[in-house]
């Protein structure tokens, strides 16, 4: 199963498929037929998501070749055929995992993000991270694409887990709480700035404990995944399921794009 978006704008077009594969065989062959057709439009690509498949002896441990030799020469096929790339990765070998112990335990690479040369060729930078596996089968995949290097200023942007601290609360209270003889959109404005300033030098001083605590657990949970399948981490490969997929997005398309695989 597939969804194929056309990301459109004034200066030109790509295409974004987000992939959900079955187990079934012929679902497989259905779906390299379906996206076969996709990349006779010739436009810049970008496939992500569940392939349900692997590319290589390396992308499982445990179990036997068996059990993934048919669906990896059809995948292979439509991959040379298409003239796809594989992003690379960083971070943990596998995306997926049965949730098994001892020989029964099976780990592959599942996940992955693909792109035509045209898709790539708009980037000067792509990394695909392999997160922490929390709540899944499956580990979430971000991928972060730039055109130009990040400027030392940026959006600023109010995470909601600040709601959580009455620090916050009182950051926020207490840049509200002047007086000012100016029109109410200009004081609006001031207010706004006040706190927004306040809250960047907050969360610079890294007093917030629950954002401590989050980023131990994940260390945890990724330092368990790396000793179970004895995968030590691998620097990104080529250029170096999907949760996010940030874009700084090249001239052709002005505005941040933004996409969520769904549970499964």
């Amino acid at each position: 199963m597939s969804l194929n978006l056309v990301v459109s704008s004034a200066e030109g077009s790509w295409i974004l498929s987000v992939i959900y594969n079955s187990q079934v065989i012929s679902y497989h062959r259905l779906l390299w037929r379906t996206l076969a057709g996709v990349n006779n439009i010739h436009l810049p690509w970008l496939l992500a998501g569940d392939f349900n498949a692997v590319l290589s002896v390396h992308d499982f441990k445990g179990g036997t070749s068996n059990s993934y030799d048919y669906k990896s020469r059809l995948f292979s096929n439509f991959v040379n055929s298409a003239n796809l790339l594989d992003l690379g990765f960083v971070g943990s070998r596998f995306t997926w995992c049965n949730n098994q112990v001892g020989l029964s335990c099976r780990w592959a690479r599942l996940d992955r993000f693909l792109a035509n040369h045209d898709w790539i060729a708009s980037f000067s930078s792509l990394e695909n991270l392999h997160l922490p596996r929390s709540c899944s089968d499956h580990c979430p995949l971000l991928l972060t694409a730039c055109t130009h290097t990040p400027s030392k200023s940026s959006i600023f942007q109010f995470d909601n887990i600040w709601f959580e601290y009455s620090s916050c609360h009182n950051i926020i209270s207490n840049a509200f709480q002047v007086i000012s003889s100016s029109s109410h959109m200009h004081s609006l404005h001031h207010c706004l700035h006040r706190a927004k300033n306040d809250l960047i030098k907050w969360h610079i001083s890294g007093t917030r404990s629950i954002d401590a605590e989050l980023s131990h657990v994940e260390m945890e949970i990724k330092n368990v995944e790396d000793s179970e399948c004895f995968c030590p981490r691998p620097v990104a490969s080529h250029f170096g399921s999907i949760v996010c997929v940030i874009i700084i997005m090249p001239s052709f398309v002005k505005t941040p794009f933004i996409g969520l695989r769904g549970l499964e």
